[in-house]
Parts: structure tokens; C-alpha cells; sequence
């Protein structure tokens, strides 16, 4: 996978998610037997993972992040690690937020529409295969989690910044389909999906 070329975009500080972040690397070297299907706290995320099509669970993160760039790169600000924690997109605009839990500032890496960010980055990583691939995709909407039993887990009490997180209705109704990644790329560079519409 080719680095893009656009820079990280800063976007703001997030102490609260920052911690979270520490708390849950920390836990890994050390501590209780962690449930790989906890959710990270996110609202923007408009992939659903696994069998039970939820929202991005931790042990796809952690699969993401072994894979290094774009899910794992050097903080502009600091230079020390920043995590991707949540990704999604519309027709033609999308990437993911990654928090550096050293100074604590999320930064946005843009990475082409959803189509783009399913068939491109999902599609061609280490997820596919494994219990955590990507089983739906909703357009206009997030599949999303306030991280309750990770942060229970890791007795962290406070509900870290959400944000608005990007979301458009069409007419009140949000739009939902399975991933089936079988992509025809067009002329224009886009790709043709099939999937089937779920109520």
C-alpha cells in the first residue's frame, strides 16, 4: 500500500480519548486477559466488523496498527506514534482520525471516498480472513460506540470527546449495505460495488 501524499490534517486536542489510548497499549504488556471484541469510543466509523456487525471492536484496530501506514504514523507534532481509531467516508471524501497518546492531538488522514477506503485500505488489510473483517457499511451514518465495557475495563469512568462525527441523512433515512468486495474499477478511477441494501 503506497503512502498518500496528503499530510496529516491536525484536528484537535483529545485528552480524554488520549488517555484511553495509553491505558489500552498499556494494557496489552501487562494485566487480565483482554476481550479482543471491545469497542474503542468513536462516532464516525461507518464499517461494521464481525459476524455480529458492530461497531470497530479493539482487535481489528490492533490488526490495523501491526500493518503500519495509514493506521499507525509518526505525529507531525510530537513524533511519537498516532493511532487510526476510526474511519469512514462519503462519495468522494473520506480517511480516518488517528490521537497520538503522547500530546494528545487527533489528526485526519484523507484517503478517497468510501468506496475508495473499503476496496483500497479495508479490502488489502490484515483484517480480511480473520473474525474481524468488515461485514457492512452504512452511508450517511456510523456505526458507533461510547466504549463502555473498555472503559469499564480499563476504570476509566469519564466518557472521552466524541465529536459530531461526519453524518448525512437522505429524506431521515440512513443507508446500510453489506461489504460484498467485489470491486470493478471504472475509467474515472472509482469502483463499482456490488451490494445488496439492508432495512
Amino acid at each position: 500500500m503506497n503512502e498518500n501524499i496528503i499530510p496529516l490534517e491536525k484536528s484537535e486536542r483529545v485528552p480524554r480519548k488520549a488517555r484511553l489510548l495509553r491505558k489500552l497499549l498499556g494494557s496489552i504488556t501487562g494485566g487480565p486477559p483482554i476481550d479482543f471484541w471491545m469497542t474503542f469510543p468513536q462516532n464516525s466509523c461507518c464499517f461494521a466488523f464481525g459476524p455480529s456487525k458492530g461497531p470497530v471492536p479493539i482487535g481489528a484496530l490492533f490488526l490495523l496498527w501491526s500493518a503500519g501506514w495509514p493506521y499507525l504514523q509518526k505525529c507531525p507534532e510530537c513524533h511519537g506514534p498516532a493511532y487510526m481509531v476510526e474511519f469512514g467516508g462519503l462519495l468522494s471524501n473520506g480517511g480516518g482520525t488517528l490521537i497520538c497518546p503522547t500530546c494528545e492531538n487527533s489528526w485526519r488522514q484523507h484517503l478517497g471516498g468510501l468506496a475508495t477506503i473499503a476496496h483500497e485500505y479495508l479490502r488489502k488489510s490484515p483484517l480480511m480472513g480473520t473474525a474481524f473483517e468488515p461485514t457492512g457499511m452504512l452511508f450517511g451514518g456510523a456505526y458507533e460506540s461510547d466504549g463502555k465495557r473498555l472503559r469499564d475495563f480499563l476504570g476509566v469512568g469519564e466518557l472521552p470527546e466524541l465529536g459530531s462525527g461526519p453524518s448525512i441523512e437522505f429524506a431521515g433515512q440512513k443507508f446500510a449495505m453489506e461489504l460484498e468486495f467485489e470491486a470493478t474499477p471504472q475509467k474515472d478511477g472509482c469502483y463499482l460495488f456490488k451490494t445488496r441494501q439492508e432495512r
